[in-house]
């Protein structure tokens, strides 16, 4: 799903001698830092995997095809590794993981010079709903249960395009839920972030709900690096979109690692609870690095850095200079209206969807639909469509929960010597400086323990 050359390792797949050759890309974000805390150590990570399954640019790919392939699907995944032990196999090791897509309907948009918003038509009448099905059921064999999906979009106006998307998209939620039964249904919360923004901070509204999530999935928490049995698992993924799934997602989508980590640093005995003011500089590093990654999320799919209405600057709203955000409304229309067609061309190419030798010519054809769209038929027959897909997470979880902790001795120093010989030639001028990669520095972090009564023997947990 998120390794960008399958389609070029292919041949090297087949032949079991020639896998080992293979280097797997994924197309999306990394970012990590260091921080230090009371003489403590750790790292956080943020990874953002793109799904190369119906991908493409803002209004090339929207909405969902036949298999239930979401357009814009990112799975976000933010880590936090103990690096007291300087080995990933001990100590703790700890996972989120959430997840944005576009409107799992059959929708699209049509890019033109002249309007910059051009309205939402539905070029495909999917009246039984079977690729919305097929999408969360490929959630629920993915992530098990619950399913949280926050929509983001607009909600007042009747005759917006954005309103009557998400009506339909509420409705499709709702009929499904007919169908599931009432322990696995899927949690539904809409909310309107412009229209609420206009009045009130939403600020406030986003940390109770990233609470209420996280409560409700949980983390994966191993105390015996990556290779030990968990302690406690996520069970569930929380599901975010808006129209473009980019400015309004990545500020819930911060809040939700916000309160995350909250919970992370508790586990680790860093706070005795979790509470963490919006003025601290662990705050502004995890702000900084969501922000990194709404950006590089942003110029993939749209062509632009991501807005930044909505980003918080402390506990205050960061102002934007209304001609900044106006220069970026601008470069992402010319990107969208003359530069999409060719990159969108680039990743069908690249991902081996359009193969010039089987398929007509690109100037002979103004679309790309007929590369990524099957046949829909019409076979009305769900069933208990969520049982498989769940019987399928449970027997994958049932695994790694009996895996036991498998001890990873650190590299022997002849490895050492070894590895040195095969980098560093003695025989030729270099720095050796520059053979290595440089150490990132920590950040030296304030999470204010001492005010809140904590013990030494909870710090040297």
């Amino acid at each position: 799903r998120f390794v960008w050359n399958h389609f070029h390792m292919g041949p090297f797949l087949r032949r079991e001698a020639w896998q080992r050759w293979c280097l797997p890309i994924i197309h999306g974000f990394f970012a990590s830092t260091k921080c230090s805390s009371f003489g403590w150590t750790f790292e956080v990570t943020l990874i953002a995997r793109r799904s190369r399954f119906y991908a493409g640019t803002r209004y090339r790919k929207r909405g969902l095809n036949v298999d239930g392939h979401v357009a814009n699907d990112v799975e976000i995944e933010q880590l936090l590794c103990d690096d007291s032990t300087r080995h990933l196999s001990r100590g703790h090791v700890m996972s989120f993981v959430q997840i944005r897509g576009s409107v799992p309907l059959f929708w699209s948009q049509e890019a033109t010079a002249i309007n910059p918003k051009p309205p939402v038509v539905y070029p495909r009448c999917d009246p039984t709903l079977s690729a919305t099905r097929l999408h969360f059921a490929d959630l629920l064999e993915r992530y098990g249960t619950p399913q949280l999906v926050v929509n983001l979009m607009k909600a007042k106006k009747v005759d917006h395009y954005e309103v009557r998307l998400s009506k339909h998209f509420e409705a499709a939620i709702e009929r499904m839920n007919r169908e599931l039964p009432a322990s696995i249904r899927i949690l539904y919360r809409p909310f309107d972030v412009k229209n609420h923004a206009k009045s009130n901070p939403i600020y406030d509204v986003f940390a109770r709900l990233a609470e209420s999530i996280v409560s409700r999935v949980g983390f994966l928490h191993t105390q015996s690096g990556v290779y030990g049995s968990p302690q406690r698992m996520q069970s569930g993924v929380v599901r975010t979109n808006c129209v473009d799934c980019l400015d309004r997602t990545n500020v819930l989508q911060f809040f939700v690692g916000f309160e995350v980590l909250k919970q992370q640093l508790t586990a680790l005995g860093l706070l005795p609870e979790p509470r963490l003011d919006f003025d601290s500089q662990m705050v502004f590093v995890l702000s900084e690095l969501y922000d990194c990654m709404g950006d590089h999320l942003a110029l993939q799919y749209a062509g632009s850095v991501a807005h930044k209405k909505y980003q918080l600057l402390g506990n205050r709203p960061r102002m934007i200079p209304i001609p900044k955000e106006l220069v970026t409304s601008i470069h992402r229309h010319y990107s969208n209206s003359f530069g999409d067609c060719e990159k969108q061309a680039a990743i069908n190419l690249f991902l081996g969807i359009y193969r010039p030798l089987d398929h007509p010519p690109l100037w002979e054809s103004d679309s790309d639909s007929w590369v990524h769209h099957q046949e829909l038929r019409d076979d009305y027959n769900p069933g208990n469509w969520w049982q498989r897909p769940l019987q399928v997470y449970k027997e994958n979880m049932s695994v790694l929960r009996e895996m036991e902790p498998v001890p990873r001795p650190l590299p022997a120093l002849e490895d050492g010597i070894a590895w040195f010989r095969s980098v560093h030639s003695v025989w030729k001028f270099t720095w050796f400086e520059k053979l290595l990669s440089r150490p990132l520095e920590p950040t030296f972090v304030s999470i204010s323990v001492s005010s809140r009564g904590i013990s030494p023997s909870q710090l040297s947990r």
